[in-house]
């Protein structure tokens, strides 16, 4: 019930007004014809009527609803720009609609009333093939020009005072294109202008990112040539600095998606990370190819609410809204797809057990493949099934192949292949899509310190320690910044140095566990080797096995920087079968170096099944081709093979 408040708590931001009915096209209601520029109703060649404004912005809402039922609320903000409108005026108004419609159409097409509920528009099968609305090319249109055919949805009509002429302009392309208008700040606070500066500058350089979104020098007072427009308002109240953040319709100014971020003095740059991953996954979600045919206001407003929530790491909350925006368009590919990603984020949670996060990805799965059938061309849909695929397999390659041609402006699809290819060994190769996600998405923390990791595993420590200078001032208190620099610390030559900065951040990266307790053993037996107590250490490794078998692999990379080669194949041995976290990743670091030129460590890699990988892509893995390795790789596959077959 939260939720649902929330679609329409739009804060300070006004109801958006009644589209002029001079911007909505014509179309065919079941055998009616409707011309909302000139108020007329009627049978082609038959009786018509002429209506008031009202009344057919009530026709107009309920058609546009496409058979879901509306309440009295929606219409009043429809309808009435939000005013406070009597019961009495609405009954009258809806009257008139029941009334022309029984007169004019004989029963094809009904006003029905679903009691403490709302109205919804029904039309006879006979006279309706598919549950949407046609649109009709001038003059008198014939009766084959009135069918309602499934091919032909999208028409300028409104809910929630939307004109959606946008839908209709790009219903055959999804060309769909943004504006992102200058930061409107009335207050003379130097802050609030420095944070309106800045913030500015992370929308550039999103939007150069981007394809079809563009900054703009000057906000319209008409309407915008784009079909959306961001627009953000920047003020203080008291102490408090406040951005208002609204994704509205550029024909009309009518509002999809609205948000408030509030931050208390002194602390700007939180907020502003906060804002530009709003925007830039909002308007991501604008770009939907499939987004676009929506249709109608309420869904519209879901789905945003439903992107903006993953963007905040609220997967439940996310995942609630997708299941609203499927149920009232289950023909819709984007909010599939949003629901498969938002399901698989809420079956990974710190909690969730691996039954859980198994069923999580079975189901994720399905709506991902319901989402391509729909349209196969849903990058967020490949997305999810490759991260409900094996870490690293043959199968996630390939989905993120055709994903990334389908949709190759999506940064996730390049950091789910980027991890991918290192979870297979290819360390080198890595870089690439990391370095790709991070150039679509350069406001992103996320891609910022996957692009880090991968540099740090092959040793160009210099480069990632500049990038997390960069990362602290930039997104100074962020958990993926503090996870990065507890990667750094292992790296750092000083022991005793790197212990002390531990102890300082360790607590403001509650998500690295069990990476901490293991790196502050690690440290104080590098800072003092005859403090090294492995019985005490193990201890530590049982507990963390216990809670997370996949912890095996962190146990035994840290065993193996440390020299202890048979201990850290004694915990690879102890990785349960099945096993498909990309934990054993901290294996391919350049610092694990020694661990891997033992064969068993091929033999390792190959009961993960990566052998499957390297063969598929015709193509070995980076250690491979290390100095000093003890065995040799095609020779190992080969053996590997005959036990196989054996």
């Amino acid at each position: 019930m939260g939720d649902e408040k929330l679609l329409f708590d739009l804060g300070s931001v006004a109801a958006p007004s009644p589209v002029p009915l001079a911007h909505v096209a014509p179309f065919a209601l079941g055998p009616l014809a409707v011309e909302p520029a000139r108020r007329r109703i009627g049978m082609p060649g038959g009786a018509s009527a002429m209506l008031e404004p009202l009344v057919l912005q009530v026709l107009i809402a309920l058609a546009s609803s496409k058979g879901a039922t509306l309440s009295r609320d929606d219409l009043v903000v429809a309808c009435w720009d939000g005013r406070i409108v009597s019961d009495d005026a609405i009954n009258r108004v809806v009257s008139k609609v029941r009334r022309t419609l029984a007169e004019l159409a004989d029963g094809a097409v009904r006003l029905e009333t679903v009691p403490k509920v709302g109205y919804r528009l029904t039309v006879a099968e006979a006279a309706y093939a598919a549950p949407s609305v046609t649109a009709i090319k001038g003059g008198a249109p014939s009766r084959r020009g009135l069918a309602i055919t499934g091919a032909l949805t999208l028409i300028a009509l409104t809910v929630g005072g939307a004109a959606w002429a946008y839908f209709v302009r790009d219903r055959a392309s999804s060309e769909v294109t943004i504006a992102v208008e200058p930061i409107a700040s009335t207050s003379p606070d130097r802050e609030v202008g420095g944070f309106a500066s800045a913030l500015t500058g992370d929308l550039a350089r999103l939007a150069g990112a981007i394809s079809r979104v563009s900054v703009v020098e000057s906000a319209d007072a008409g309407a915008s040539r784009e079909n959306l427009v961001l627009r953000i308002a920047v003020e203080r109240e008291q102490d408090l600095l406040i951005a208002r953040v609204r994704l509205v319709e550029g024909l009309t100014g009518a509002v999809l998606w609205s948000d408030r971020f509030v931050n208390s003095r002194g602390a700007p740059d939180l907020l502003r990370q906060r804002v530009a991953m709003a925007a830039a996954g909002v308007m991501r979600c604008g770009l939907e190819r499939s987004a676009a045919i929506l249709g109608d206001a309420t869904s519209t407003r879901l789905f945003f609410s439903a992107c903006n929530a993953v963007m905040q790491g609220d997967f439940a909350k996310g995942e609630s809204f997708a299941r609203q925006v499927v149920a009232r368009r289950p023909d819709v590919a984007a909010g599939w797809a949003c629901l498969a990603l938002t399901t698989l984020g809420s079956g990974m949670g710190p909690d969730t057990t691996p039954r859980q996060l198994a069923d999580a990805r079975i189901e994720a799965r399905r709506y991902a493949l319901r989402a391509l059938r729909l349209d196969p061309q849903v990058g967020r849909a490949y997305q999810a099934l490759a991260m409900a695929a094996p870490q690293g397999s043959a199968h996630q390659f390939a989905i993120l192949d055709k994903g990334i041609a389908a949709d190759p402006e999506l940064p996730a699809l390049h950091r789910v292949k980027s991890q991918a290819l290192f979870s297979a060994g290819y360390v080198g190769a890595s870089i690439a899509p990391a370095q790709r996600a991070l150039a679509l998405d350069p406001t992103s923390a996320v891609e910022f310190g996957n692009l880090q990791r991968r540099l740090a595993a092959i040793g160009r420590i210099d480069e990632v320690r500049e990038m997390q200078a960069k990362a602290e001032r930039q997104w100074p208190g962020d958990h993926w910044a503090m996870n990065n620099r507890l990667f750094l610390l292992r790296l750092e030559l000083d022991a005793r140095k790197a212990l002390a900065e531990l102890e300082r951040v360790a607590e403001s990266s509650p998500n690295s566990r069990p990476l901490p307790r293991l790196l502050r053993a690690e440290l104080r037996w590098r800072a003092d080797p005859a403090a090294r107590d492995l019985a005490a250490f193990e201890r530590e490794a049982e507990a963390d096995f216990v809670e997370n078998p996949a912890s095996a692999w962190v146990t035994a990379a840290t065993l193996a920087r440390l020299g202890e080669t048979e201990r850290a194949f004694a915990w690879i041995n102890r990785v349960p079968p099945g096993d498909h976290q990309n934990q054993w990743s901290f294996l391919f670091w350049s610092d694990t170096a020694p661990i891997r030129r033992d064969p068993r460590f091929f033999a390792a890699m190959v009961r993960l099944g990566l052998i499957e990988v390297w063969r598929a892509k015709n193509q070995w893995p980076d250690f491979c081709s290390e100095p000093g390795l003890r065995y040799d790789c095609r020779a190992e596959a080969a053996r590997a093979q005959a036990r196989v077959r054996s």
